[in-house]
């Protein structure tokens, strides 16, 4: 339909894989934490290509949350989304949607990720050794790209500061 907006099959990918993730820890919760580690897992999607380039890995973020000492919950049933991962959804929505798509992919969803500054994602991707300004970076580029848009030229340091606004 005209104007609806809908998600890429690697979105649906990314979020089975986060609450798979959140399952097998026996986590109540699908966190921000669990949606990297979706974004990851789904492997083929623009935000894993970014992420593995910076080296942002499956095993670094579990090290990482095995870390956090959390208490399992085996008694939970399906994990549901916490308020801070409903809000990175709805703002990967409002990303497609300023960026011209009508589609929801993996980049929308790791650029609401990364303006969440303070949240556990992106400090682990930070601690695993990772450029929250190289993330925008990459992103932005590889959405050109996709949009046959390399016409424009390289990314400037005010595009990819860009990313580091709060919404």
């Amino acid at each position: 339909e005209a104007g609806k907006l809908y998600i890429s099959q690697d979105v649906d990918k990314a979020l089975n894989a986060a609450e798979r993730a959140a399952q097998a820890m026996k986590d109540e919760y699908i966190s921000v934490e669990h949606l990297l580690l979706g974004l990851i897992r789904e492997g083929t999607g623009m935000a894993a290509q970014v992420l593995r380039r910076e080296e942002v890995t499956e095993e670094k973020i579990l090290q990482l949350i095995s870390r956090l000492e959390l208490e399992p919950n085996p008694g939970a049933g399906e994990p549901v989304f916490t308020p801070k991962s409903k809000r990175i959804l709805s703002n990967s929505a409002q990303e497609a949607v300023r960026m011209g798509t009508m589609a929801v992919g993996t980049e929308h969803l790791l650029f609401a990720l990364m303006r969440e500054r303070e949240s556990l994602a992106v400090r682990f991707i930070v601690m695993s050794g990772g450029s929250p300004q190289q993330i925008f970076a990459h992103l932005i580029q590889a959405i050109r790209g996709k949009e046959g848009d390399e016409a424009k030229g390289p990314v400037t340091e005010e595009e990819a500061g860009q990313g580091t606004a709060t919404l």
